[in-house]
């Protein structure tokens, strides 16, 4: 949409940074009170997101910003029975499509209702319903966008501070052919989303949703690269054996960042992980090294040894320079 509209760099990064800002807003704490109710904050909060950077960059006064953003909010979509399918990544393109649309119909004249994101509104009422959360006034102050995570893993973000448990105990030299049990406890969210799954996963998709096969990968040492959930490994005998010992407890001390793991073996000795903050949150950051890491495994399979190079041009986005150097490696690709 930028390149469209013939926006340098800075006003791109201005608008991202200002919708990234706004879904923030709009979704503080209410995150796990979506997510629980069975919809994906992506395709709630992300639409609005969408909506807002296309307002800044279509330069939108405040009107027709208020009516872009209603128009956003009346799309929303995106059901975690969805997750593990292909579905759940379509939540996020369909909430920057129907965001963008919203503020190219706003842009043309188009009128919505302006109120839905306010506190006891229309948003809130259809997807809270109970009235237990509201939506908060919003606060400007301060930028969450450096409260941003990052996920090292391709698997669900709820699995995470299991699967860093997992990597942890498998990197002490254990033998994971002889495990009798484990026991992996986490907060209520991950539970609910992924601990009830059988460990036996379909598909690829199912599997980074199931966190009994995510931590039986990592204690054998998996990096749960996109890769580690691709068709070969789905057949590795010894990591569905180990999921199947895997059993999976809420507990209320832990949250959606923190777990602790047990592993019993044979030998009748246990080994332990307590994670209190995964990998990737700003609490416990991603290094360059390993964002670079984790990009390279993304693309490297069709950018080959461009993949560096892609990656630095990302990282220099904003210098003037980067989108026709970025255009030309992609479209060389």
């Amino acid at each position: 949409m930028g390149e469209e509209l013939g926006a340098s760099e800075v006003e791109m990064l201005s608008a991202f940074v200002t919708g990234f800002e706004t879904a923030c807003r709009v979704g503080y704490g209410l995150g796990e009170a979506v997510t629980a109710r069975g919809w994906h904050g992506t395709g709630v909060f992300g639409r609005l997101g969408a909506a807002a950077a296309a307002a800044a960059l279509l330069k939108l006064d405040t009107e027709a910003t208020l009516h872009a953003l209603g128009a956003a909010a009346t799309q929303t979509s995106g059901l975690t029975a969805s997750f593990g399918t292909m579905a759940k990544p379509f939540h996020a393109g369909k909430a920057a499509m129907d965001g963008v649309l919203a503020g190219q119909l706003a842009a043309g004249g188009f009128h919505a209702t302006v109120d839905l994101l306010e506190p006891a509104g229309g948003l809130e009422r259809a997807v809270l319903q109970d009235g237990s959360v509201h939506i908060k006034p919003a606060d400007f102050s301060g930028w969450e966008i450096l409260n941003n995570s990052f996920k090292p893993y391709a698997a669900c973000h709820l699995t995470h501070p299991a699967v860093d448990a997992g990597r942890q105990i498998g990197k002490s030299g254990f033998d994971p052919t002889g495990v009798r049990a484990v026991r992996a406890h986490v907060g209520e969210l991950a539970k609910q989303i992924t601990g009830g799954k059988s460990g036996a996963p379909e598909s690829a998709l199912e599997g980074k949703f199931d966190l009994k096969f995510c931590v039986a990968l990592a204690l054998h040492g998996h990096n749960l690269s996109a890769a580690d959930f691709r068709e070969p490994l789905r057949h590795d005998a010894g990591v569905f054996e180990t999921a199947r010992k895997v059993t999976v407890e809420a507990k209320p001390d832990l949250t959606f960042t923190s777990a602790r793991l047990e592993v019993e073996l044979d030998n009748g000795r246990i080994v332990t992980a307590d994670i209190p903050v995964a990998k990737g949150h700003p609490g416990n950051p991603m290094t360059w090294n390993d964002m670079r890491d984790k990009f390279k495994g993304l693309v490297e399979s069709r950018l080959g040894k461009r993949s560096n190079s892609l990656f630095e041009q990302l990282r220099e986005f904003g210098n003037g320079k980067a989108l026709a150097a970025i255009r030309a490696v992609s479209r060389a690709a």
